[in-house]
């Protein structure tokens, strides 16, 4: 069982560069960070949490969230991604940080992660606007844990960690990266069309709202919600959620 890896940051150069390392203790439920000394002494280091994580060259430790720090958990899958990493690796991941290495995908954020303290992979994105239909025939499959082919179900990997619990992947048109939204056999009403709807009354309102549009297909609908977070492949923006507001 992985018990340790490193903390990488992407987008402040061509590839990721280390940021620190993150120990796991998943019997005692405590987790190790510690930012490395080649990144705080950049002058574009930034501190992955402020409140909880602020840069300094200190050992921090939590006993909260089963001893990952939430910053590093935000980085990784939630259960529609991890319902994708199970069904295509016969070695199933065996605690969150496994989770956090093989499920980086393209996901939100500018955090990667590897055994590696030299280098870890960028994220990538090999989906297109060309694989919808056959990303809307595969969805409910993997869904229903049907048998699909391997390739349908990694199309699915690179937005693995965008989070949520809805059927969702990254879809490139060019240069511009869209989080692609699909339906469900279940759902009692069509939610592509109803989230497209508010997000364009929030578009009327003051404040950021990420551009979207529906595809309209035989096979279903599908919403693709334009990432601000992203210049062509290389992340812009960090990502915090689940720690703004604890105390670890």
């Amino acid at each position: 069982m992985i018990s340790e890896a490193f903390v990488f940051v992407d987008g402040l150069e061509d590839r990721p560069v280390v940021c620190g390392i993150v120990k796991l203790d998943v019997k005692k439920r405590f987790g190790e960070f510690r930012y490395g000394k080649s990144y705080l002494a950049r002058e574009d280091a930034f501190a992955l949490d402020p409140l909880n994580l602020p840069l300094s060259d200190i050992l921090y430790t939590t006993a909260n969230m089963k001893g990952l720090f939430g910053v590093l958990s935000d980085a990784g899958a939630d259960s529609w991604g991890e319902k994708i990493i199970l069904s295509l690796h016969k070695t199933k991941p065996k605690n969150a940080l496994e989770f956090l290495l093989v499920g980086a995908g393209m996901g939100v954020g500018s955090l990667v992660f590897s055994l590696s303290s030299r280098s870890s992979k960028s994220k990538e994105n090999k989906n297109t606007l060309g694989e919808i239909p056959m990303l809307l025939k595969s969805k409910d499959g993997i869904l229903n844990d049907d048998c699909i082919p391997e390739e349908a179900k990694k199309a699915f990997v690179y937005g693995s960690s965008m989070g949520g619990a809805r059927p969702k992947t990254i879809v490139s048109d060019r240069d511009v990266s869209y989080l692609a939204k699909f339906n469900r056999v279940d759902d009692l009403f069509n939610h592509v069309k109803v989230e497209h709807a508010t997000m364009r009354m929030l578009y009327q309102l003051p404040g950021r709202v990420a551009s979207t549009k529906v595809l309209e297909t035989i096979n279903g609908d599908v919403l693709l919600i334009e990432r601000f977070d992203l210049l062509g492949t290389r992340p812009t923006h960090h990502f915090i959620l689940h720690s703004a507001h604890l105390r670890y």
